[in-house]
């Protein structure tokens, strides 16, 4: 059986049969032993690792995966504080330096994709600069009976 142009064959033995099970069948796995006998000792050990390379390479990869998630979420939660300093949340004086300097570069890269925005929009149907805008005494008086 060939998987992801990989040939190979499965072996499974269990406490409750005397017999082995082989995928695909017992011809198909002796020649691909057979195969891989006839490969030169440097060719069939090249992609071989013990359990413990395996185990090592596996958590250095979980590593380097967690450490992307921690600096997303750290990016989200600085996100969300912008959000509340935005809505009028006071800066904690308590707050990190390190956590001041991150939440300024946030605003400042979200300043910077809305000037973007706003610098595609302009003469574009989404502007909404030639549309009238209420003065706060036509909306008083619109609001009264």
């Amino acid at each position: 059986m060939t998987l992801c142009e990989v040939e190979m064959v499965v072996i499974s033995y269990s406490p409750y049969s005397d017999e082995p099970k082989v995928f695909p069948n017992n011809g198909v796995a002796i020649s691909t032993f057979r195969k891989f006998k006839e490969l030169s000792t440097s060719e069939r050990s090249k992609n071989m690792v013990t359990r413990e390379e395996f185990t090592e390479k596996r958590i250095k990869k979980l590593e380097k995966n967690l450490l992307k998630v921690n600096k997303e979420n750290t990016v989200k939660e600085i996100t969300n504080e912008m959000h509340e300093v935005l809505n009028g949340k006071n800066i904690s004086l308590n707050m990190e330096p390190n956590n001041r300097n991150d939440l300024s570069y946030v605003i400042k890269k979200n300043l910077e994709l809305v000037r973007e925005a706003m610098k595609k929009n302009i003469g574009s149907e989404g502007s909404t600069s030639n549309v009238p805008q209420s003065t706060p005494s036509t909306t008083m008086t619109s609001m009264m009976p």
